[in-house]
């Protein structure tokens, strides 16, 4: 169909079609988008209104849950698990740097060896690669330092 011929009844039931099977947050992107569609098509004159804009409200967002931190208690089960992990063992090495550095994920995915001071025992992450954009040390104890040495090599 051509965008000045769309209504609101025909978005309304795309994306109506994608809220009941189940994808909420797909069909939230799928009226947005689409909104975006229109916008454009208003922009470049052809169309004069945009419809997706009338179904505001017609998927309700999904509540966000978030994973609850483990509690002490389950930390020593959690570590003996990943010991008796088959994955690959850089994952692993991955999840106990975390426990030891309580950096973010992405803070650890992106490090660099450049980063690491092993003599020193500290880790400086970039500022640029910092929430409040500036740098961060990162103390690195002596089994953080025998893991990235691990990975290292």
């Amino acid at each position: 169909m051509a965008v000045a011929d769309l209504t609101p009844t025909h978005i309304r039931a795309l994306i109506a079609s994608i809220a009941d099977r189940g994808a909420r947050c797909a069909a939230l992107l799928a009226q947005q988008w689409t909104s975006q569609v229109f916008s454009h098509a208003i922009l470049q004159g052809l169309r004069e209104d945009n419809p997706a804009s009338l179904l505001k409200g017609l998927v309700r967002r999904p509540t966000v849950r978030h994973h609850p931190p483990l509690g002490w208690s389950d930390i020593p089960e959690f570590f003996q698990r990943l010991d008796a992990w088959d994955g690959h063992p850089d994952i692993a090495i991955g999840l106990r740097l975390l426990a030891l550095t309580f950096v973010r994920p992405s803070e650890l995915r992106l490090a660099r060896w450049q980063e690491f001071d092993f003599d020193n025992a500290v880790w400086i992450v970039p500022k640029e690669r910092m929430k409040m954009r500036r740098p961060h040390m990162v103390p690195l104890s002596r089994q953080a330092l025998a893991m990235l040495r691990s990975l290292r090599a």
